[in-house]
């Protein structure tokens, strides 16, 4: 009887100790699934980091682009604008200088058919239509007061073209109008430009500091998950400045 009981004592021990062993084996297996876990992990974890530096490194150079094309453009509208105050006055001179010589044209072909009129001993009707058909032409392109207006009367607020300026009154406003919209035009691409550069600017700033924020965290990663080709945080860090 005794040695069944130690027979069965032994089988006993036997069972725990396979146990003992089984468990084991079992958390070790645990622990690693729980490693290769990590592992994976920090790979996932890695790669993404990497992705993170190649898209603010890609933001960085599309920015730098814009922001050189934004620079050249603003530089070619400030010249434009700072041009403008001659181009005004040399086109509107130039407006003026015709309308002087339409005007004395005109005023020379009246004065002429008055002349014409005289020697011919041309009076009564026949004079009078003549000079009807010359101040009709005089009031169509100089308005009813038959004169050339100053340039500050053209440009005074309230200013009646077609009473008083007539056809090259009206020709004036629209070439002054039309200039002065360029002006405006270009005072609103300037605008325009300099916030897009300032855009493109914090653009930069902000990728470059993702870039310095990123780097570390991703050299981090790189050692944990086992990595050993670093060659992309080694060329960002050489291309920011960043120091290892």
């Amino acid at each position: 009887m005794e040695w069944v009981i130690l027979a069965l004592a032994a089988v006993g021990l036997g069972v725990g100790i396979w146990s003992a062993v089984d468990s084991h084996n079992q958390r070790e297996e645990e622990l690693e699934t729980q490693k290769e876990n990590l592992s994976l992990q920090y790979k996932e974890a890695y790669s993404s980091a990497i992705e993170s530096l190649e898209g603010y490194d890609s933001k960085i150079t599309d920015a730098r682009v814009q922001l050189q094309e934004n620079e050249g453009n603003l530089s070619s509208y400030e010249e434009l604008l700072g041009r403008w105050q001659g181009n005004y006055n040399y086109a509107m001179a130039q407006q003026e200088a015709s309308a002087y010589s339409t005007y004395k044209d005109l005023i020379d072909n009246w004065s002429g058919s008055e002349v014409v009129s005289a020697s011919r001993g041309q009076s009564g009707r026949t004079a009078l239509a003549l000079a009807g058909r010359s101040n009709k032409e005089l009031r169509m392109y100089f308005g009813d007061d038959l004169r050339m207006n100053s340039a500050s009367e053209m440009s005074a607020e309230g200013f009646d073209f077609e009473k008083n300026g007539g056809i090259l009154g009206m020709a004036w406003r629209d070439q002054h109008l039309d200039l002065l919209a360029d002006k405006r035009g270009y005072e609103n691409k300037i605008a325009d430009l300099t916030g897009a550069i300032r855009i493109n600017e914090e653009t930069i700033s902000n990728a470059v500091s993702g870039i310095k924020d990123t780097l570390p965290l991703a050299s981090e990663l790189a050692a944990n998950a086992g990595i050993t080709d670093t060659s992309v945080i080694d060329a960002m860090k050489e291309k920011y400045g960043v120091k290892s």
